[in-house]
């Protein structure tokens, strides 16, 4: 349903929550990190762009994070994931059209920095709330 740049033969579902050593999780994590150095040399040494290289890895880590949605099924995941790909692709079109590197970033860097303290923000609040309403059923039994 979500595009995600971890290969099909990757199961879905976790058999158990294996947490950080869930090779998945690893599957994920190296994937990314090929694209995100790939991505910059190219950037960088190719084009001659290394400001729009703040743009690049906003779109890997938003784009980890779909792949990271399947190994642990978390709807945050995708939100976030699509707003830091809108971010970084805007950054990468702000970049083409000769924009500042401070725009590049502020849209980018900023915007994506702003996405995933909110994410945190909303997940513990969730948490907590969850834990909240738990503790007030035990103590009505």
């Amino acid at each position: 349903m979500s595009p995600s740049c971890v290969p099909a033969v990757i199961p879905l579902a976790a058999p158990d929550n294996a947490g950080f050593t869930d090779r998945r999780y690893w599957a994920v994590v190296g994937f990314e990190a090929a694209a995100l150095f790939g991505g910059l040399i190219v950037i960088k040494a190719v084009l001659g762009r290394p400001d729009m290289a703040v743009a690049w890895i906003a779109v890997v880590v938003g784009a980890h994070f779909f792949a990271l949605a399947r190994v642990w099924p978390t709807r945050s995941f995708h939100v976030l994931a699509t707003v830091m790909v809108i971010l970084g692709v805007s950054g990468l079109v702000l970049g083409a059209f000769a924009a500042p590197a401070g725009v590049i970033g502020l849209v980018s860097g900023i915007g994506s920095g702003v996405a995933l303290f909110v994410t945190v923000a909303a997940t513990l609040a969730g948490s907590t709330r969850a834990a909240g309403d738990r503790l007030s059923r035990m103590d009505k039994q």
